[in-house]
């Protein structure tokens, strides 16, 4: 009944995405952008096609990082200039398992939130690695970041995670299907915000 709970929410999570981008399209099409047009809607179709994916909540982070290459590079058509990103991932990572759109929700939270007064120079980090038969992935920005007075109180911390940033849906997903041990956190920084996803190491 959790699953399914959880499996709704986050499904509730992708059609404003899928609104703003058609949105978008046709913003490009009236300005004759054919070209842009077309390319967008290819990423869009790959973004929800991974989404799908035979309706299984699982999959290998390396498909996970095609769903987020796919959203990134939708953002960058609709926020031009504004952010960067690199991908630091190893194979044996990108053999590993992961909950289906994790990663999304925290970059949607960069780019909008983080970056949301910059209007050029952000920058996105995604890096994976493994450590003591966990998968570490942690996604940095260097946005406004959420204030240090958050990161020391964890109560506030969790009001942050549900309120506003909406990430306790899916840390919740983590840890129904990986174990309580296993999740997100938030990482204290002197600039940006870096989120750790922690996961059993298991291909």
């Amino acid at each position: 009944k959790r699953e399914s709970e959880l499996s709704l929410i986050q499904m509730q999570m992708t059609p404003h995405f899928f609104y703003n981008i058609l949105e978008s399209i046709c913003g490009l099409i009236v300005m004759d952008d054919k070209r842009t047009a077309i390319h967008t809607i290819s990423l869009l179709s790959g973004f929800y096609r991974g989404v799908l994916n035979k309706g299984k909540e699982i999959i290998s982070i390396e498909k996970e990082l095609d769903i987020a290459v796919n959203y990134l590079e939708i953002m960058k058509i609709c926020h031009p200039d504004k952010f960067k990103y690199v991908i630091d991932c190893p194979k044996p990572v990108k053999k590993q398992s992961i909950n289906k759109l994790t990663l999304q929700p925290i970059l949607e939270n960069a780019i909008h939130h983080g970056f949301d007064q910059m209007p050029s120079g952000g920058m996105i980090c995604i890096a994976g690695r493994l450590e003591d038969h966990k998968v570490i992935l942690e996604i940095s920005d260097n946005g406004k970041g959420i204030g240090m007075d958050c990161l020391n109180d964890r109560d506030r911390e969790k009001g942050f995670h549900m309120e506003s940033f909406g990430l306790a849906n899916t840390d919740e997903r983590i840890k129904l299907y990986f174990g309580r041990e296993y999740g997100i956190s938030i990482v204290g920084q002197q600039r940006g915000t870096r989120i750790r996803i922690e996961l059993p190491a298991m291909e």
